[in-house]
C-alpha cells in the first residue's frame, strides 16, 4: 500500500514540474494576446472616429451623378457617371479653401449648371 501512494507522489510531483516548466510559454502567449486584443480595440476605435466624420455630396441630374467623399480634412474619393472629375485637383483646391467651403461651393456650382440637385449623407 506504501508504494502506491509513493507512485502517486511521484507522478504528482512530475506533474507539477511540466506545469512549472510550460508556464512561461502561457504567460509570454498570454501577454501577446492581451496585446493583440488592445491592438485590434485601438484599430476599432480609429475606424470609428474616421467613419463617423465621413460624409458624401451626392449629386443627381439628368446630365450625370456625382457622389463625393469627403472628411473634415479633404475629399477621400468619388463616384461619377456622366460628369468628368479632377479629382487631384480638387482634392488640392479642397484643402487649399477648406472642405466644408469648398463643398459649398461645388453644390452651388453644380445647381447652376444643371438640372440637378445635391444631398448630404453622413456615412
Amino acid at each position: 500500500m506504501d508504494n502506491s501512494f509513493d507512485s502517486y507522489t511521484e507522478e504528482q510531483t512530475k506533474s507539477t514540474k511540466r506545469k512549472k516548466r510550460n508556464s512561461p510559454v502561457r504567460t509570454i502567449l498570454s501577454i501577446i494576446g492581451a496585446i493583440v486584443a488592445i491592438v485590434s480595440i485601438i484599430v476599432l476605435i480609429v475606424i470609428f472616429v474616421v467613419n463617423s466624420s465621413a460624409r458624401d455630396l451626392v449629386c443627381t441630374a439628368p446630365e450625370g451623378s456625382i457622389t463625393i467623399s469627403y472628411n473634415k480634412a479633404t475629399i477621400t474619393g468619388y463616384v461619377s457617371s456622366g460628369i468628368t472629375y479632377e479629382f487631384e485637383e480638387q482634392r488640392a483646391l479642397s484643402e487649399k479653401i477648406g472642405t466644408e467651403q469648398y463643398m459649398k461651393d461645388f453644390e452651388e456650382w453644380f445647381r447652376n449648371n444643371t438640372s440637378g440637385t445635391c444631398v448630404y449623407e453622413n456615412k
